[in-house]
């Protein structure tokens, strides 16, 4: 699980901890009326950074074993953590930049299959971005092997939407939230007045990246996505776990 706060820290937390499997599975159990449910509290990480963002991180996501923030400052950064060189450390592989969103809470969501997110901001505009159009998979499997390597991927740092902000003439106010149907049929966001928007996502060409490159972003989508653990429904294998547990 991955998590954000106002002290600009991202951690990454491990729900395979023996204690909190023992508290998930006692929750599930019939308690006596009058009994109080002792809940486990976890305090120490796997991960702890604060070198990605400078503002207030309000919006975190998994693109696989990757990352998506998003900070008050106008800025999202996908990232994964390079634990091999330093404690702590990050590798950035790509950032974005937003416009009249460094307002706190404004919730971006990823859409794997179509290699797209999307976030709004404080004018009523939803605005889509491209999630590559390529994840330097090889690059960052090098980062993670040999942490003394060189090779780094130069990333654009100034990645554009698709496109020029949605939005209906007549809501303005902050986009709070938006999410992306099951299907990846649908866009969704809900604004501070109250109102809701819908796009049905096949009828906005600006959504969609080109047919090359939403063939690419599927398949890789596909390889991010899964497979996943039968037992635990987790992205990461025992060696991931153990790259984690040797920075904390």
């Amino acid at each position: 699980m991955v998590s954000s706060s106002l002290d600009t820290s991202i951690k990454i937390w491990n729900l395979r901890a023996p204690q909190l499997v023992e508290a998930i599975t006692k929750s599930d159990e019939e308690q006596p009326v009058k009994r109080i449910f002792q809940p486990h509290m976890e305090q120490i990480p796997l991960f702890s950074t604060t070198q990605i963002h400078a503002g207030y991180v309000d919006s975190v996501r998994w693109v696989g074993d990757c990352v998506l923030s998003k900070s008050t400052n106008n800025r999202i950064v996908l990232w994964t953590p390079d634990a091999y060189r330093y404690k702590g450390a990050s590798l950035i592989l790509q950032e974005y930049t937003l416009q009249n969103a460094n307002l706190w809470f404004i919730k971006l969501d990823v859409c794997i299959p179509l290699g797209i997110f999307a976030v709004g901001n404080m004018k009523g505009k939803v605005f889509v971005f491209p999630l590559g159009p390529d994840i330097p998979k090889k690059l960052l499997d090098v980062a993670r092997m040999d942490g003394s390597t060189t090779e780094r991927y130069q990333y654009e740092k100034s990645c554009q939407a698709l496109n020029s902000g949605l939005q209906h003439p007549r809501l303005q106010t902050p986009v709070r939230q938006v999410s992306f149907s099951a299907d990846s049929k649908y866009l969704v966001a809900c604004l501070d007045d109250g109102s809701v928007m819908t796009w049905n996502v096949k009828t906005v060409p600006s959504l969609v990246p080109t047919n090359a490159a939403t063939s690419s972003a599927a398949a890789q989508g596909a390889a991010l996505d899964g497979p996943r653990d039968e037992e635990s429904d987790n992205f990461f294998d025992e060696e991931d776990f153990s790259l984690f547990s040797s920075v904390t």
